[in-house]
């Protein structure tokens, strides 16, 4: 018997007796963090989506954007239950609250999508002027003073590229895309197409999209995920705004328009991951649907948004898992042979900022030396010889004699 903290409509806190173990927790490196819409706080799973317990002690009884930090930490835009109120907070990836917290709040509805910058301010989507906020996309310092707007109108989408680029993207009440210059503001470009005063009445561009309400980039693709609540469906599209491809939601899920389908993550192996009303839906980085994975403990309400810890910049990178799935292994090394010589990120490479250009050898070297490390087991060991594919050795040679003699 145990006893869990929930938040009721009326902002009273309440002590709810339950048959489970509730615990407040931290992220590791291969964890996904859920958060719910109203009630039920920021749920932690591992990759297996084993549920572990809840996020910290946070001041939220739910929350929209979230990302990570340079420093690996959650940047949460989270809900005060008394009020609706929304307020950045900086979590600490053993849970703690950390101890400089920015000073930023908004009146509902404030928008929904947070992102980092490459510079390590903050970008948030301001939703409509109309209920007396800040509208366009806003770039705040993490203590909370105002750098700049980028544009105008209703945004609930934000997306930011290497090079600082900012993308926002319009949600339930107005479709487009745009990109803004990071130093001066300006508009780069803009993809739009109304066809009626709403979005609902219509797509907003091409394949049927008609929202963007949150966004997240990939390294590993050069892609940006959308997360579209009014079509169902999860969006990519490259930099430049183009199509990519879509991402359909099987037929038995309980997917809701408008009120689902808010977060969208790449996660292990290069997966795609977006989390709905108390689902996470799981799909390949080709668009093929893999799995619905049940998620009671993200309680009642709406599910909104989802992140993959193995994103975060900040927490150690297991040299040669290159696959992102906490384990030194076979999948590593399909990675390098299959693409041995090739001179792009391949698909399903989570580890882009350690690829030096070219797959050779350093790439190989880094899995055989690491050969059964787990990111989970604490500091890597390097393996016995034995331990390494000594074949993977003669491969490497047939591999690289065919490619001379094919030039």
């Amino acid at each position: 018997m145990s006893f869990r903290l929930w938040q009721c409509g009326i902002g009273i806190a309440v002590l709810a007796c339950t048959t489970g173990t509730a615990y407040a927790v931290g992220f590791d490196r291969d964890d996904f963090i859920v958060s719910s819409g109203f009630n039920a706080g920021f749920a932690v799973y591992d990759r297996d989506f084993t549920y572990k317990g809840e996020l910290g002690d946070l001041p939220f009884s739910g929350g929209f954007g979230m990302d990570f930090d340079h420093d690996g930490r959650l940047v949460v835009r989270g809900i005060l239950s008394d009020t609706r109120v929304r307020q950045i907070t900086v979590v600490e990836p053993d849970g703690s609250l950390a101890t400089n917290q920015p000073e930023f709040v908004t009146s509902p509805p404030g928008g929904l999508d947070l992102k980092v910058a490459p510079n390590g301010n903050y970008l948030i989507a301001g939703q409509d002027a109309s209920f007396g906020e800040p509208n366009g996309l806003l770039e705040i310092e993490p203590d909370g003073t105002v750098v700049r707007q980028f544009g105008g109108g209703d945004y609930e989408g934000v997306a930011v590229l290497p090079d600082g680029t900012v993308l926002g993207g319009g949600g339930s009440f107005a479709g487009f895309l745009r990109a803004f210059d990071p130093a001066t503001g300006d508009e780069v470009y803009s993809l739009e197409e109304f066809t009626g005063p709403r979005a609902q009445t219509g797509p907003f561009f091409d394949e049927g999209q008609r929202g963007a309400n949150s966004m997240t980039y990939s390294h590993t693709t050069n892609t940006v995920l959308m997360a579209d609540r009014l079509s169902g469906r999860i969006y990519e599209r490259n930099v430049d705004g183009s199509f990519v491809r879509a991402f359909d939601l099987p037929e038995d899920a309980n997917f809701v328009p408008i009120f689902s389908l808010m977060g969208v993550t790449r996660g292990p192996g290069g997966d795609v991951f977006a989390v709905i009303d108390r689902q996470i839906v799981r799909w390949s980085a080709y668009g093929d649907w893999i799995e619905t994975i049940d998620a009671p403990d993200l309680g009642t309400v709406y599910s909104w948004n989802i992140v993959w810890a193995g994103n975060a910049p900040g927490l150690t990178f297991l040299e040669g898992d290159y696959d992102g799935d906490g384990l030194v292994s076979q999948g590593d090394l399909n990675l390098v042979l299959l693409h041995w010589g090739d001179g792009v990120v391949p698909d399903g490479w989570v580890a882009p900022d350690v690829f030096d250009g070219s797959m050779s050898q350093n790439e190989l070297n880094a899995v055989l030396l690491n050969w059964g490390n787990d990111v989970a087991a604490g500091p890597p060991t390097v393996p016995e010889p034995a331990a390494a594919p000594a074949a993977a050795l003669g491969l490497v040679a047939a591999l690289t004699w065919r490619r001379q003699r094919s030039h």
